[in-house]
Formats: structure tokens, sequence, C-alpha cells
């Protein structure tokens, strides 16, 4: 595994390192290896579109039923299970 050193970390920035640390019963190394884990994760994820997000959110899931097209202006509802929506657009 690679080794990180940290140089000229802000003074109130180690001393709450040492608190979080020191609360949850942890090394500091520890809670400093979570945070960088976490901040490189979130930041690949929103590297992501919207779509690609939202679809791995809801993968695990299966539709138990067919949704219903939403009218679109200037065209007749397809499905005939929605009223037309004349305020929507």
């Amino acid at each position: 595994m690679a080794e990180v050193t940290v140089q000229n970390l802000e003074d109130e920035v180690h001393r709450r390192l040492l608190q979080l640390a020191a609360s949850e019963g942890r090394s500091v190394e520890n809670v400093a290896r979570e945070i960088l884990q976490n901040a490189i994760l979130q930041t690949s994820q929103t590297d992501q579109g919207f779509g690609t997000r939202l679809a791995a959110r809801f993968a695990p899931y299966e539709p138990t039923q067919d949704l219903p097209e939403l009218p679109r202006p200037g065209n007749p509802s397809r499905s005939g299970s929605l009223p037309a929506c004349e305020n929507c657009w």
C-alpha cells in the first residue's frame, strides 16, 4: 500500500482530527484514511451524470408495473390513463 505524508497542516485542522479520532476511539491515521477515501469516492460519483447516478441508486429495485407515459405539450396522452395537463409546461 502507498503512504502519504501531509506537511504544513493547519493547527486547527490537526486539533480537530485529534479530537475526532479520540471521540471515536480510533487512531488519527485511521480517521484521516477514511476522510480521504470518502472525499475521493464522492468526487468520482459526482463526475457521473445525474441519470447514471439515479439508475445506479435504484438498480436493486424491480419495478412492479410499467410507468405511464407523461403527456407532452401538443401530443395527446398515449396511454389514455392520464388526463391532459394544460398548465404543466
